[in-house]
């Protein structure tokens, strides 16, 4: 039988945090309390035929002990109404219960000590005098009044009383222990956890690194590529030719369209929200892992979604990516896999099924004819660094599922997966319909002309000679530096004559952000636009902030350029 697992856009956190070892040894205390005075304290004092004042304070001891256990598995921790009642309690049974020669001076003034612990600083000092003090004053009342002390009627007496009371001493010892050791043991596998974690931060941090450097010199590659092509082809009269040159710029742009996914991985946390066509995601997606399908797998799809969605194009990509590696990994000798997209509309039930707000959804559903999950496996796949793995032939981190899972609660949609063993797997996603408006195509045959001087600086001597002849087809004049400090020295040349300049980020010698805030100072009201390989990240965003009229991504074509010069020259 199949079963699922849903999870929504929130989940409720329970009532205390039951790793938290300074509640946990309340609890434990106070239950221990509870137990040890109506169970066996208050069976042994009325066996003893104790006056009525210390079976009466008994009871209503183990009744507060239960009081405050119940409050504390609310989080709420009284350690010093633990301590006002344990007080109590010693200072009404002291001496009808045989003050000094019973078993109260063995084992309570340890366990009175307990609620102490739980405070820190001159509060804890303090109240440690408190007890010592009360301890002091009961045996000094006892030496000058004895007849205050009921005495034990006989030697037996005393025996089942030190009996009983050695008892609770070592139940509460072994409790307490029991507790803060159990606590050690889940902080010590935490923090395993913690340090687990973050070295795979660590990792990816670095990774992320090597990717958005990759990134920036292949677009910095592709941008003379695609450049040179675009300059081609408007020039070329062979049709011939022009498909060729064509097929040039299409694959540039899927190599640029790489290349922004690596960048995206190297942001890890810089999200792009706009209108998202979820079945071209998908389709990209699987266009990517087709070369890596075992060969016996069968593949399906239906494209049937109209509705956008409004998120990160990078992070909806990795939620196609992830599933559909899944469901490879559960089928190592092949199957059937199947994708689909389309428009659903939730009322209240269904909404409460999926686990989220009644409303127009994009889903997304991937099923496979793999192996399936069993119960146990179902309940942990989206727990981070969770995986079975290690169990088959393929090795992993854990962390796709549960990146599945953020990716999907941070757009506010929700996730749920079907599965038996044997049977295969399917997961559902569903996304909120997109409210934004998916952003106009780009005409490339057609190119804004101008006219003026265009500073151009970058330390790509390809680039630069791509850009200084599409210029020229543009109507524009050119300059050019290779570093920042050489369009410092251009632009003093040249003066007022320069109307623009494009200024790449990452050069020797000068970087960026020195060059735009050198020439701004020479002239505030220079219009620089930056040309990066590295997209839009925080040092773009930081000089657009200080004046800088936008950001030209590499590679670009020779339309994009035209009309961001049109915009600000």
């Amino acid at each position: 039988m199949s079963t699922r697992v849903v999870t929504g856009a929130s989940t409720a956190s329970p009532p205390h945090d039951t790793t938290d070892l300074r509640g946990r040894l309340y609890a434990g205390i106070c239950l221990a309390a509870g137990i040890l005075s109506s169970v066996v304290i208050f069976p042994v004092n009325a066996i003893q035929d104790l006056p009525p004042i210390v079976n009466v304070g008994t009871f209503c001891f183990a009744v507060y002990s239960f009081v405050l256990y119940l409050w504390a598995r609310r989080g709420r921790v009284y350690p010093g109404g633990l301590l006002l009642g344990l007080l109590t309690v010693l200072n009404v049974g002291w001496f009808p219960n045989a003050g000094s020669q019973g078993s109260i001076a063995y084992y309570f003034f340890a366990a009175i000590g307990l609620p102490v612990i739980f405070y820190t600083g001159w509060r804890r000092w303090l109240l440690f005098a408190i007890v010592v003090g009360n301890m002091l004053a009961l045996f000094l009342v006892e030496a000058s009044f004895p007849n205050l002390v009921r005495h034990f009627k006989s030697d037996h007496d005393r025996m089942v009383d030190l009996m009983a009371n050695a008892v609770v001493a070592s139940v509460v010892s072994a409790i307490v222990l029991r507790v803060v050791i159990n606590a050690y043991l889940a902080e010590r596998t935490r923090l395993a956890t913690t340090l687990a974690t973050l070295a795979e931060s660590q990792r990816l941090e670095s990774l992320g690194r090597l990717a958005g450097g990759v990134a920036h010199d292949f677009n910095n590659m592709l941008a003379g590529i695609m450049g040179h092509a675009d300059l081609l082809l408007d020039d070329e009269t062979s049709g011939e030719r022009r498909e060729r040159l064509r097929a040039i710029l299409t694959a540039s742009r899927r190599s640029a369209d790489l290349a922004a996914k690596l960048l995206a991985f190297g942001r890890r946390g810089r999200n792009v929200v706009e209108a998202v066509d979820l079945n071209a995601i998908a389709r990209d997606a699987v266009a990517m892992l087709e070369p890596s399908f075992p060969r016996d797998l069968d593949l399906a799809v239906d494209w049937g979604a109209r509705w956008s969605v409004d998120g990160d194009p990078s992070q909806l990509n990795q939620v196609v990516v992830n599933l559909c590696m899944n469901a490879i990994d559960a089928m190592p000798d092949g199957g059937h896999l199947s994708l689909s997209t389309a428009d659903v509309e939730l009322d209240a039930t269904a909404a409460a099924d999926a686990g989220c707000a009644a409303g127009a959804y994009v889903m997304l559903r991937v099923r496979d004819t793999g192996s399936g999950m069993p119960e146990a496996v179902k309940a942990r796949i989206f727990e981070p660094f969770f995986t079975t793995r290690e169990h088959n032939r393929t090795s992993g981190s854990g962390l796709g599922l549960s990146t599945v899972h953020g990716v999907v609660h941070l757009h506010q949609g929700a996730i749920a997966v079907e599965s038996s063993p044997g049977a295969g797997a399917t997961f559902t996603v569903w996304l909120p319909q997109g409210r934004l408006t998916p952003a106009p195509k780009v005409d490339a045959t057609r190119a804004a002309r101008g006219r003026g001087c265009i500073l151009i600086v970058d330390d790509e001597a390809p680039l630069r000679t791509f850009v200084a002849a599409a210029l020229r087809k543009l109507g524009y004049e050119s300059v050019t530096a290779v570093d920042g400090e050489d369009a410092v020295r251009v632009f003093a040349e040249h003066g007022e004559r320069i109307s623009a300049v494009l200024l790449d980020l990452k050069m020797p010698r000068q970087g960026g952000r020195e060059t735009f805030l050198e020439l701004r100072r020479q002239r505030p009201q220079l219009p620089v636009l930056i040309c990066s390989g590295y997209g839009d990240n925080d040092d773009v965003q930081e000089l657009i902030a200080l004046g800088a009229r936008g950001l030209l991504p590499k590679p670009f074509r020779i339309a994009d350029l035209a009309d961001q010069l049109a915009r600000i020259v």
